[in-house]
């Protein structure tokens, strides 16, 4: 599940996010990690740490993944540092 998350709050689009769940999935299925599969974890902390209330933004990813609301939007650091 929180490869799907990690892929919802990151990834721009469909495909994106998609890529970004399969390496994530990689990873904790103990896959090593490439640089962009490295570098997607190191964007995830920025945002939980930006955030500040990761038990509200697990919350507002769920809702997403639900349908419920929109997809919670990157912080300013993270977007920058993406590119």
């Amino acid at each position: 599940m929180a490869a799907l998350r990690a892929a919802t709050l990151l990834g721009e689009g469909s495909s994106e996010r998609a890529d970004l769940r399969v390496r994530l999935r990689a990873l904790a299925g103990g896959e090593p990690a490439d640089k962009s599969t490295s570098d997607a974890i190191r964007r995830a902390l920025v945002e939980v740490l930006m955030h500040g209330n990761r038990a509200r933004m697990i919350e507002a990813l769920d809702e997403s993944l639900l349908g419920l609301r929109p997809r919670p939007s990157r912080s300013l650091a993270v977007r920058a540092a993406a590119g």
